[in-house]
């Protein structure tokens, strides 16, 4: 069984990337928010209903397929009020991804932005970053537009260049030592810092790119390129950004249409190690926490309205079932399982976590299920949650 230590890796980063995807400016609403956010206020008009991500577009998500995210509702729009009747521009954009950016990065993706890591390529590899920035609806005088200009955005980066790409009017900087990057507390800092202190000696290149979509609305997006030491890399920052648009198609809203991409609140669809098998895993209401070709991680929802389950599934595992684990059987899923407890600080009053660890054999494919358990949660009732009641179904 892995040990404790990389558990507490597993949910630390799972973390990180929610937090970083919060700190590009936008909510990110759970699934008992989302459908209903703005409602109370729309009376028919789509300009003063938030886009409900929960019906729009395909129903199940596959890391190599499309994905969209959506324009509106960035700040904190879910009080309906006199002053707050407009939730400004209502687009989406689908990401498609190539099959030239492999499947061996992890996304972070949210209602408003979308990440992807380890993109790999002949010089090293690149991270890219996708985001709406809107600043439309909030009541007068309740914030003052910032990240959603170009001279706020760009505010003590450098030098600003501009770039015509198709019908899009887009400016850019060039930063090739992530001074800009150590100041802006976005997913693609964090992971520009990460990459740097993983990869000594290599060099790193940043492109941060703002396009005005309209009044207090702006789409940003930037690529983390990290060049192994001693390749070429000689791209300039208008082909990086030109690059960044290649897989984008933007899509004014309509109540009334359907998309072919998914949103991160649909369920998500894994691979096992050979890619023979693939199971999706339903959220069930759940928080995506992380995404990659053969692992999910999410927050459960609990009673308690501040507390949270994190739970990861991985249907490529490295390990095997711990030597201890009981067998257990779950709507017809043969299930090995067991259960430790974790002290994850120092002191009597730091917390103490039931850490389930579960194998569910599908067809001969494990998956492996990592989880905290609930307060006052039984194994029963652990599995059910994990595992039944629809959560797993094979494909």
């Amino acid at each position: 069984m892995k040990s404790l230590a990389h558990n507490a890796v597993i949910f630390a980063l799972a973390g990180a990337l929610t937090l970083g995807l919060a700190g590009c400016g936008q909510a990110m609403p759970s699934a008992s928010q989302d459908g209903s956010q703005g409602q109370a206020a729309a009376s028919g008009d789509a300009s003063t209903t938030s886009i409900d991500v929960t019906t729009l577009g395909a129903p199940v998500a596959t890391y190599e397929g499309a994905k969209y995210i959506v324009s509106d509702a960035t700040v904190d729009q879910a009080a309906a009020s006199d002053e707050q009747v407009d939730l400004g521009l209502q687009e989406v954009c689908v990401v498609r991804p190539p099959a030239a950016w492999g499947s061996e990065g992890t996304l972070g993706w949210g209602r408003n932005s979308i990440c992807y890591t380890r993109v790999p390529t002949e010089w090293g590899s690149y991270a890219c970053n996708y985001a709406y920035r809107n600043e439309s609806g909030v009541a007068q005088g309740a914030q003052t537009p910032v990240r959603a200009s170009e001279e706020g955005y760009f505010e003590n980066m450098g030098e600003v260049q501009h770039i015509t790409i198709g019908e899009h009017d887009v400016s850019y900087v060039v930063d090739k030592g992530n001074e800009s990057a150590k100041a802006i507390p976005d997913l693609e800092a964090q992971a520009s810092e990460a990459d740097a202190d993983a990869a000594a000696g290599d060099r790193s290149v940043t492109v941060y790119a703002f396009e005005q979509r309209a009044d207090k609305c702006a789409f940003t997006s930037s690529v983390i390129c990290s060049v192994d030491a001693g390749a070429t890399f000689d791209l300039t920052g208008e082909q990086l950004v030109t690059q960044l648009y290649e897989p984008l198609e933007f899509v004014p809203y309509d109540q009334a249409q359907t998309l072919d991409a998914a949103s991160y609140m649909a369920d998500m669809t894994i691979a096992d190690a050979a890619d023979e098998h693939k199971v999706v895993v339903a959220l069930k209401g759940g928080d995506l926490l992380a995404y990659s070709a053969h692992q999910i991680a999410l927050a459960d929802p609990t009673k308690e309205r501040s507390a949270k389950h994190p739970v990861s599934y991985d249907f490529a595992p490295t390990d095997e079932p711990a030597e201890d684990a009981e067998s257990y059987e779950v709507e017809g899923y043969a299930v090995s399982a067991s259960m430790v407890e974790q002290n994850w600080g120092t002191g009597v009053c730091a917390p103490l976590d039931r850490v389930l660890t579960a194998w569910v054999d599908l067809d001969g494919s494990p998956l492996r299920i990592e989880a905290i358990m609930a307060q006052g949660e039984d194994m029963d009732a652990a599995l059910e949650r994990l595992v039944g009641g629809g959560r797993l179904t094979l494909q």
